[in-house]
């Protein structure tokens, strides 16, 4: 069976679990697939997270792009250009309790603002991973394309859960588990130069 669409998948995981036909369970699987999307986001980063984005700061401030997951540096487009530091921000209002507007050194997270400190004026290269965009609104995307695997078995272990077939959600969380090693071997191979990764073992 083809499995390189959200079409294609979503036949698939009923395929797999053999409930072919089956349109109670059927209008499920795109719930399935988007929290299986929730568990990747959490835990994969591979190159292609990997985004820039320029952030316009306003008062030192300005908004994270919307597929925002986590940061990988920030850099002021200040003259000299710098990286800024990360600092909490309780650190932050006891540091800069007048906040002063100067090139910044700094900046913190809150939600889905950067504050930078002291409050800058200068633009933001602003490095990230980027959210893997959800099958929901895309035909396909990078994931699907190099491990369908993942997405099946990812989606099967939270179908397994809604029927609450702990032995099938069991066996499937392992193949899961498989699936993603295998990508990240993969993954590696790729690299340049392959920094520390954290091993992945799902389970239901």
């Amino acid at each position: 069976m083809a499995l390189s669409t959200y079409v294609e998948l979503q036949a698939a995981i009923l395929a797999a679990a053999h409930r072919t036909g089956d349109t109670v369970l059927a209008a499920q699987v795109p719930d399935f697939i988007l929290v299986a999307e929730g568990r990747f986001n959490h835990e994969l980063r591979t190159r292609e997270m990997e985004a820039s984005s320029t952030i316009t700061l306003s008062s030192g401030n300005g908004t994270l792009p919307t597929d925002y997951l986590e940061t990988i540096k920030v850099i002021s487009a200040s003259s000299p250009r710098r990286r800024l530091a990360y600092a909490t921000s309780d650190w932050l209002e006891e540091a800069y309790p007048d906040q002063p507007s100067a090139d910044s050194s700094f900046y913190t997270i809150l939600g889905s603002t950067i504050y930078t400190y002291p409050l800058g004026t200068s633009d933001l290269d602003f490095h990230y991973y980027q959210k893997i965009p959800d099958l929901a609104t895309n035909s396909t995307n990078w994931l699907l394309t190099r491990a369908p695997g993942v997405y099946l078995y990812g989606a099967l272990v939270e179908l397994d859960l809604f029927t609450a077939d702990e032995k099938s959600a069991t066996r499937h969380a392992a193949a899961l588990t498989t699936e993603l090693q295998r990508f990240e071997v993969s993954e590696a191979f790729n690299l340049p130069s392959v920094p520390e990764r954290r091993a992945h073992t799902f389970s239901p």
